[in-house]
């Protein structure tokens, strides 16, 4: 595939490549950077440095390709935005740093000065780019906002949570504080929270790190297991309608108890894939 544009500076730091020769830089360029030039997102969208550390006796080596070799510490820059090939007149040609590269990466970002070696001293390498018709990070269309609401959930960790696409809101249920345990059912649509009254035993029983996902074949959510007071446990609910229905005793053999585990569902094959999750010794 092609290569997007790229940019090469060199630093006039007079520092060698780590102890390393260029046929080695090559190899690994070869064989592991052009496999990221095929993925969509990083040609359209990204911003790819690669640097050689410094190291010593820098002087005294030949540049054939097989010696240690001295001289500066090679930097590519690669990505969409790239100028490419830039005139010998460009600053960055002849004097650079491992803080000006800092001080790129936070102007690409956004982000403001570490204020331990600012852009006074190493200004961003905004040369090496070029922004007339693209811009780096275009804004995106979605944005964050506090949601205040009152009632809510407690402050918790650990909850399980998913989203009931039938029923058309988010589901939370249970989690835990460093004294107190939860068995509450919370539904959050349109920026409000609703608390369910739903009575024991009716419900889990009060738990951390239970695994929840919407199963589309029976139209519902389905939790399972968590860290209770009695330790991990491995029951199965169903949640649908604003009710809670155990179904331990119709799932067969379960998997062992645990928490926070991956739980999917598999459209293809019709089914829950449950991965990992730790049981208090082991994961």
């Amino acid at each position: 595939s092609a290569i997007p544009n790229y940019a090469l500076f060199i630093p006039n730091l007079l520092n060698n490549g780590h102890n390393t020769n260029h046929n080695t830089s090559d190899l690994w360029l070869a064989n592991f950077v052009n496999t990221w030039f095929l993925d969509r997102p990083f040609m359209s969208n990204s911003v790819l440095f690669i640097t050689f550390d410094e190291g010593i006796r820098a002087n005294g080596y030949s540049a054939d390709g097989t010696h240690i070799v001295g001289g500066n510490v090679y930097t590519v820059a690669i990505s969409p935005y790239s100028i490419g090939v830039r005139p010998s007149s460009d600053p960055y040609t002849n004097q650079s740093s491992h803080y000006n590269l800092l001080s790129t990466v936070e102007w690409l970002l956004g982000l403001g000065s570490t204020g331990n070696f600012d852009n006074s001293y190493f200004p961003a390498m905004t040369g090496l780019f070029n922004f007339s018709v693209y811009k780096p990070y275009p804004a995106s269309p979605y944005s964050w906002t506090q949601v205040t609401t009152s009632p809510a959930p407690s402050p918790r960790s650990m909850p399980a949570m998913a989203y009931d696409p039938v029923d058309g809101y988010v589901v939370l249920f249970g989690g835990h504080t460093f004294t107190t345990m939860y068995s509450d059912t919370w539904t959050f649509v349109n920026g409000t929270w609703t608390k369910l009254n739903i009575a024991a035993p009716n419900h889990p029983s009060a738990r951390r790190g239970a695994m929840m996902t919407y199963d589309t074949a029976c139209q519902c959510l389905i939790l399972f297991g968590g860290t209770a007071m009695s330790g991990s446990v491995n029951d199965t609910w169903e949640f649908a309608g604003g009710q809670w229905t155990n179904i331990t005793s119709l799932v067969g053999h379960a998997p062992p108890g645990r928490r926070v585990g991956g739980l999917v569902y598999d459209t293809a094959a019709n089914e829950l894939v449950l991965f990992g999750g730790h049981n208090g010794t082991s994961s």
